[in-house]
């Protein structure tokens, strides 16, 4: 894989295509990824604030250590997309109405983001602090919250089928449900 920085990057920024590269260091904040096409590609300590991402396909796409905020991910072209974030900082994002099976946030700051009426079958939070991000209506089916934190699911109000929760945020999953354990 070719390896793009920020002193690099304007060679393939401007391409409607560009897979198999790995892109580090750079600042993406405020960019339109507008009908593009990313294949097999990872970035690694970059900055996404404020970015979009309007028909764009993102196939196969790693996010590693990166900043990403206020970035509207209904917008991407969701029949072709599947990608992960590992030790990723997301705050503020959207993923409503999300098709996300199989999507990892492990080990990320996933900090008030919408997973609203989502399908986030297989998906995994391992790791994850989920502050006052929302999920409602939700399809949490097989999805890993183990060693989450800081999440809010009202059971009633989302699938739960086979979801894994570890032992020591359980008082997270039963606080929605006005029960008392003594």
């Amino acid at each position: 894989m070719k390896k793009i920085t920020e002193n690099n990057y304007q060679e393939i920024i401007n391409l409607e295509e560009f897979s198999n590269i790995i892109l580090t260091w750079i600042d993406f904040s405020w960019y339109d990824f507008w009908w593009k096409n990313i294949t097999d590609c990872i970035f690694e300590k970059c900055n996404f604030s404020n970015s979009k991402f309007r028909n764009t396909s993102l196939n196969n796409i790693t996010f590693k250590k990166c900043k990403i905020m206020w970035i509207n991910f209904n917008e991407i072209n969701h029949n072709l997309s599947n990608f992960d974030f590992y030790d990723c900082s997301l705050n503020l994002c959207s993923f409503y109405s999300g098709f996300l099976k199989n999507t990892h946030f492990e080990d990320s700051q996933v900090k008030e983001c919408d997973f609203s009426h989502a399908d986030l079958e297989w998906v995994s939070f391992v790791y994850s602090d989920l502050e006052k991000s929302i999920f409602n209506q939700t399809n949490l089916t097989n999805t890993n919250f183990n060693f989450a934190s800081n999440f809010s699911i009202d059971p009633n109000n989302n699938k739960l089928k086979k979801t894994k929760f570890s032992r020591e945020n359980m008082n997270l999953l039963l606080q929605n449900l006005d029960i008392i354990i003594e």
